[in-house]
This record gives C-alpha cells, structure tokens and sequence, in this order.
C-alpha cells in the first residue's frame, strides 16, 4: 500500500521558507559557536528560557516565529534582515527555469600582476579574470 501526500502550492511555499529561515539560523548558530563559543545554554539564559527550549527551536520541533527568530539573534548579537523577490514565472510544464544568481563585487589581477577592486558585479561562484577574459564557474 503505497500514499500519496497532497500538499497545496501554498503549504508548500511556506513549507520551503520556514525551512530555509531554520536552516539559516542553524548554520549562524553553528559559526557562532566555533568563532566564539558561545552555546545553547547562554544564549537560553540570556533569553531567559530553558535550554530546551532553545534546542527544540534550532532542531525544528517548536514553532518558529518573528520574535523567536528576533530574540535569538538579539542573543547572539546578529541583526536579521528580511527580503522579498518575486519569484521566476515558468510556463506550465516548464521544469527548468533561470534563477537570478546573488550578486558580489570581485577581486581582479591586472595585467600588471597587482590586485584592483574591480567594479564588475559577478554572480557569487568562481570568477577568473585573465586579461580581457572572463571565466564564471558557478
């Protein structure tokens, strides 16, 4: 017996963000703790809670709301930011699709061998600049 789950576009759309904002405050705690040490236990009792609650909030099995998230940055001393994108249209039964890449500045070697900022924008990824060349490795 097999089943199949029916999940609407708009659970799944809020599904798809719920989990991104977790995985992103899992990866800050995370880097938090192996640059300054700081652990799930401090930053409950800065907050006031127990430690479990703060375990449950990074391991997915309690809600996350905006003054969770809000009160665990201002606990690691991180300012959160927020944005909206609108998203590509694909045409139906389109199953690739072009997706705007993040943008960064980059570091270029003249010809001269000296480093420059360059004011080229590139997507983030591997970029080689070689006199007039430009190489984008994704």
């Amino acid at each position: 017996m097999s089943y199949e789950l029916k999940i609407d576009p708009k659970s799944r759309a809020a599904g798809r963000f719920i989990g991104q904002v977790r995985k992103e405050l899992v990866s800050a705690a995370i880097a938090e703790k192996k640059e300054t040490g700081v652990n799930q236990q401090q930053i409950a009792t800065k907050l006031g809670v127990n430690r479990s609650v703060i375990s449950r909030l990074l391991r997915g099995d309690a809600n996350l709301t905006l003054r969770s998230i809000a009160e665990i940055a201002w606990a690691f001393g991180w300012e959160p930011k927020f944005t909206l994108q609108r998203k590509p249209k694909i045409a139906e039964g389109q199953n690739h699709f072009e997706l705007p890449l993040p943008q960064q500045t980059i570091v270029a070697t003249g010809s001269s061998g000296n480093n420059a900022l360059s004011n080229a924008i590139a997507p983030v990824g591997v970029a080689t600049i070689n006199r007039k060349e430009v190489t984008y490795a994704g």
